[in-house]
């Protein structure tokens, strides 16, 4: 997915990269295309820790801020997208309400990079599900 991040853009492996980020770059960005500086990079990451923290607290409404408001978000496990920030807040209410309250996202690791020859992040996030005793669901 491509979101824009300011006048640039950003495409992540999760899907987002919401208005924290958005914030953070603006002004971060180098006048001349293909050139972001690192602290753009950083806040992308930033931006999807902090949607996941937000998630674990079941507050929606905050991790739902981190996206543009015009966000296209897709989720493998549901078919269609989801169009703008109204609809992925419903989508992740759904989802907080369809499984036990104990069960974490745990990141296990973010990396985020500038994509040569354009103003895009590319960010990408490997994450997994623990239920409430700290084991890892398959």
């Amino acid at each position: 997915d491509t979101v824009k991040v300011g006048g640039a853009a950003a495409r992540t492996g999760a899907g987002f990269v919401g208005d924290v980020a958005e914030r953070a770059a603006r002004g971060l960005l180098g006048p001349t295309r293909g050139i972001i500086a690192p602290e753009a990079t950083k806040a992308a990451k930033d931006a999807v820790s902090s949607y996941f923290e937000n998630w674990n607290k079941r507050n929606m409404v905050a991790a739902v801020a981190l996206f543009a408001e015009d966000c296209t978000y897709e989720d493998t496990l549901y078919p269609g997208k989801f169009s703008n920030r109204e609809e992925v807040k419903m989508h992740l209410l759904r989802v907080a309400a369809a499984v036990p309250e104990d069960f974490q996202f745990c990141v296990d690791e973010i990396s985020a990079s500038a994509l040569e020859g354009s103003d895009l992040i590319n960010v990408g996030v490997q994450w997994h599900v623990e239920d409430g005793e700290g084991n890892p669901l398959p």
